[in-house]
């Protein structure tokens, strides 16, 4: 299984380091999870970049459409209270800010549920080396 932060996920719907080798990743691994924290985020990186001038309205509109498109093919991991002890590790043991914290401790949670690896997609440096530290199979899309 392949876990999803949203600095991988953003990959599939904006041009831009690393999103031939997320589209490789996953035409190579149907199935992937991610916190449904993503689901804002992917937003919020979406709209920040289309202020920024990087596309149009109309072309965002598209890729909205698109990401929600594939959101419902995705397996989401709540964040809820069964987590908050995993992150409450995950902040002592690798000082990674709160979301980070969130997209790490719900791929831990799912390789225990799952008992088998889980590979951690991501394009943040610092959570990579969070993730491998956590014996996680770190992918960073380049």
């Amino acid at each position: 299984m392949i876990y999803l932060d949203s600095s991988a996920l953003v990959k599939r719907y904006v041009q831009e380091p690393g999103s031939g080798a997320m589209d490789r990743l996953l035409t190579d691994h149907p199935y992937a999870a991610t916190s449904r924290l993503a689901y804002p985020e992917i937003l919020s990186a979406l709209n920040r970049k289309r202020k920024a001038r990087e596309f149009s309205t109309r072309i965002l509109g598209g890729l909205v459409k698109a990401f929600e498109s594939d959101w419902g093919k995705l397996f989401i991991l709540e964040f809820d209270d069964e987590l908050l002890p995993i992150i409450k590790k995950a902040i002592h043991r690798h000082a990674v800010r709160g979301a980070d914290a969130v997209h790490l401790s719900s791929a831990l949670w799912l390789r225990s549920m799952l008992k088998e690896d889980v590979i951690f997609a991501c394009a943040d440096a610092r959570l990579l080396d969070a993730a491998r530290a956590e014996r996680l199979v770190a992918y960073e899309p380049k």
